[in-house]
């Protein structure tokens, strides 16, 4: 049988996945959620961003609460609060 994805791994505890499950927005919070995954660095190093650079982990990514918010169709506060929640 042939592997579907090549890529690393990922593991969620229980709690997460029923708290992504729920929503009631356009975009799903699972939607959301993977969209961050996607937006992280595969490799350690400096990342540029409007003029400032930051040393970036693998698995960590620069994000904008204004940016998501328009990007998922939802209040600033519902991402504010999503991003805690995880």
């Amino acid at each position: 049988m042939k592997n579907l994805y090549d890529g690393p791994l990922l593991s969620a505890s229980i709690d997460l996945l029923k708290y992504l499950s729920k929503s009631a927005h356009n975009t799903s919070r699972l939607k959301a959620f993977l969209h961050l995954v996607e937006q992280r660095v595969s490799q350690s190093g400096n990342v540029c961003r409007n003029g400032r650079l930051y040393y970036l982990e693998v698995g960590q990514a620069i994000v904008s609460g204004a940016q998501l918010a328009d990007q998922w169709d939802w209040d600033r506060k519902t991402v504010q609060s999503f991003l805690k929640g995880l």
